[in-house]
């Protein structure tokens, strides 16, 4: 792969994290209770930030080599350090004031209460922190395949494992273990993106390499409109399971296509390098404000703009303080904040 090949790729996945930590955002940026604005607004967020997400770390698990650079087991200690560490963390920290805030009392607190908001990722004190163990698991899982399927001499070999996985990936994903325990539900609903971002890598790489995407405007924007248009217009469709995989390709495809036709800026270098410290932090930055203007019952169509501000400048906040504050340049500190250098 030439120099030129590797910034296309660095640029196009930039340009795909700035668009998933926006939508992340923006799909956190709403009050609690739903009933309140459009949720169409909120679901063409969801229907696909966080499978773009697992998708751009298959990709990345492909090209990025580290299994092949550190080996199976350094590699996949690096990801639990980076993944667990803020879950760990903040989960810790944070269990008590939000125990507080939701029960108004400690009378019936408990040890159990507090294991099992780890051991059911989606009922952690953030929610949204699930993402964090459920990727890990998948690093563990499919770094050991990887690393058996690397073994392989013979080439069917590979191509069988390579089947095998897309195969159960798409099993799990039509026909999940009912079970939010350690995330296996979101497992299986979201390992499916990462498959695909890990197989078709190499496809992608060779494209950027040799001819360009299409650019036309009309292409991306044909594209995106159709997979707006399902969530919008075929709900009972986008509902089902292979109405909710189809949407997310669909807009994945139409970001893949805008991604390769724009180039790079130093604004999506910024998000795309800070997009953990985003994720972890923004939704915090962006409940308080729900708070303070629930308590004056601001309407909808002023609230969730004001959240979506909040949650971007909350993490913006605290990246310029850890830089100027020099004594926070500790590796702690940076795990617990994000912070990728």
């Amino acid at each position: 792969m030439n120099g030129n090949a590797t910034s296309q790729r660095l640029d196009f996945i930039d340009i795909l994290y700035t668009v998933g930590i926006f939508s992340v955002i923006w799909g956190h940026s709403h009050p609690s209770d739903w009933s309140l604005f459009p949720p169409n607004l909120i679901n063409l967020f969801y229907a696909f930030h966080m499978p773009l997400f697992f998708f751009i770390a298959g990709y990345l698990f492909m090209t990025s080599k580290g299994i092949e650079k550190d080996g199976y087991f350094a590699w996949i200690r690096k990801k639990a350090i980076r993944l667990l560490t803020p879950f760990f963390f903040l989960s810790a920290v944070c269990f008590l004031p939000k125990y507080y805030v939701e029960f108004h009392s400690f009378t019936n607190l408990s040890c159990s209460y507090f294991l099992r908001t780890i051991a059911i990722p989606r009922e952690n004190i953030w929610g949204h922190l699930w993402y964090c163990p459920v990727l890990f698991l998948l690093y563990l899982i499919l770094g050991a395949i990887y690393s058996l399927q690397k073994n392989c001499i013979q080439n069917k070999c590979r191509i069988a494992i390579s089947l095998g996985i897309l195969l159960t990936s798409c099993v799990l994903f039509f026909v999940p273990l009912s079970t939010e325990w350690l995330g296996v539900n979101d497992l299986c609903n979201f390992s499916i993106y990462f498959i695909v971002g890990m197989l078709i890598a190499d496809p992608i790489l060779r494209l950027s390499s040799t001819s360009p995407f299409p650019d036309r405007f009309l292409s991306v924007l044909s594209v995106l409109l159709l997979a707006v248009g399902v969530v919008l217009f075929f709900s009972d469709f986008y509902y089902t399971k292979a109405g909710k995989f189809f949407t997310a390709a669909i807009f994945i495809f139409g970001f893949l296509l805008l991604s390769k036709k724009r180039a790079g800026s130093s604004f999506c270098y910024f998000f795309s390098k800070n997009t953990f410290t985003f994720y972890l932090y923004s939704w915090s930055f962006q409940a308080l404000v729900e708070l303070l203007l629930k308590h004056i019952e601001m309407a909808w169509y002023f609230t969730m703009p004001l959240m979506f501000a909040a949650g971007v400048l909350g993490p913006i906040i605290i990246l310029l303080i850890y830089k100027k504050a020099v004594f926070l340049h500790q590796k702690p500190i940076k795990l617990i904040l994000g912070i990728c250098e």
